[in-house]
Order: C-alpha cells, then sequence, then structure tokens
C-alpha cells in the first residue's frame, strides 16, 4: 500500500501493465506519463483508481476503482486513450480530465475526437484488452500523438493508416 502512485510514481512508462496496486491517490500510477500501458485492477482509497494527475497517450484504463471520486482517473491528460469501466461513487471512468481522441463514458465536454460507445473489447472479463474487430475505437485516434512504433503486443502502432485507441492496435488478417 502506498500513499501516492501505488504502481509508479512519476517518471515514463512505455508498453507496460500497472494492475492490483493500492494507493490513497493514484492506484495505479500518479505523475508521470504514460504510453501504450494498460491499467486494471488498481485502487485508490480516495482519488484516481487507474490514474492521478499523469499524461496517458495509448493506454487502456478499465477495471480499476476509487473510494472518493475518478474511478479511472482524475486530473490526468488522455490521447487515443480507452477509459472505460471503472468504479466510483462520483465520476467512475474520469473526473477534472482532459481528453483527446479517446473512449469514455460520459463523453467529455472539450476535447476533439472523443466517442463514448462501449470500446469492444475481445474478453475483458478475462483480462484480454484486445480491439474485437468491430470496436468504435479502431482506426479513431490521432497519429499526431504516437509518440512509439509498437503497441504493448509489439505490432505496428499505425496499423491501416490510423492509429486505434487503447493500448493494442487491431491487426487485420492475423
Amino acid at each position: 500500500f502506498a500513499e501516492e502512485g501505488g504502481g509508479a510514481y512519476g517518471g515514463t512508462l512505455t508498453n507496460c501493465t500497472l494492475s492490483e496496486n493500492t494507493a490513497e491517490y493514484g492506484g495505479g500510477a500518479q505523475g508521470g506519463s504514460m504510453t501504450n500501458c494498460i491499467l486494471t485492477g488498481n485502487t485508490a482509497s480516495w482519488f484516481g483508481g487507474g490514474a492521478y494527475e499523469s499524461t496517458l497517450t495509448n493506454c487502456t484504463v478499465t477495471g480499476n476503482s476509487a473510494g472518493g471520486s475518478g474511478g479511472g482517473m482524475m486530473e490526468c491528460n488522455s490521447d487515443n486513450c480507452i477509459v472505460w469501466d471503472n468504479s466510483a461513487p462520483e465520476d467512475a471512468n474520469h473526473c477534472n480530465s482532459s481528453f483527446r481522441f479517446s473512449c469514455t463514458s460520459p463523453l467529455p465536454t472539450e476535447g476533439d475526437g472523443n466517442i463514448s460507445a462501449e470500446p469492444r473489447f475481445v474478453d475483458a472479463e478475462n483480462g484480454n484488452y484486445h480491439l474485437h474487430t468491430d470496436s468504435p475505437c479502431i482506426d479513431s485516434g490521432n497519429n499526431d500523438v504516437v509518440q512509439v512504433e509498437t503497441d504493448l503486443a509489439g505490432n505496428p502502432r499505425i496499423s491501416n493508416e490510423t492509429v486505434d485507441m487503447g493500448a493494442y492496435e487491431r491487426i487485420f488478417g492475423r
């Protein structure tokens, strides 16, 4: 149990999974930046079950919880992310966060390219957060913020000309 940033505190993380961590603030991570990461199963006693005061690019934030607000994230910046199916007494998925080209609910009132349709993971109950072939998150991101050449699984980060939302790129024909 950590006071802040249960899984990671500050720094830069790329292609990683932060799961089953606990902290008062930022159960999965606090501060720093994350790219192509999955934050799942993390818990914060107060705020930001998945992430708190962090910058996330092409991340999947799901299945996290907070005792106060922002079960998925609080006070974060998010590009090309999926923030879905988190829990908290208030603002289950997000609180005081900015989104661009991301999938979350409720739909943010500001930010370009956001959607609030269910992301359609292959098998979220068993931890498979790849995108199903009919996911609305496929080809829905912003190529301008892509920072790395491969996704969390080592596949090309951009397939079919436009980056997908979340930590995994959908590769058709495989």
